[in-house]
């Protein structure tokens, strides 16, 4: 179980990739620091399995068991979409 500080919340990323015709993957080169993501722990108004759009920093990404989290700032996320994630995958 993951337990967040009082303003940071842990998100895994959805990372999209493109595949080729041919089968070659082709890995997102977007240097944007908007990512999207699923939020796993906060203590704030999210809740686990949220969809969130937020502001992603290089320096707090985690390894948690062969999953990549990102632990960013409550603040940082920037979009809460209010759809299941299920229907956006």
């Amino acid at each position: 179980m993951l337990i967040v500080s009082f303003n940071k919340t842990i998100i895994t990323p959805i990372v999209k990739t493109k595949l080729t015709s041919k089968g070659v993957i082709i890995p997102n080169s977007n240097d944007s620091k908007l990512c999207v993501g699923v939020v796993i722990s906060s203590n704030s108004e999210l809740k686990t399995g949220d969809k969130v759009l937020y502001i992603r920093t290089e320096n707090l990404c985690y390894n948690l068991n062969s999953l990549e989290v990102d632990i960013v700032n409550t603040s940082d996320v920037v979009v809460l979409f209010r759809t299941s994630c299920t229907e956006w995958d």
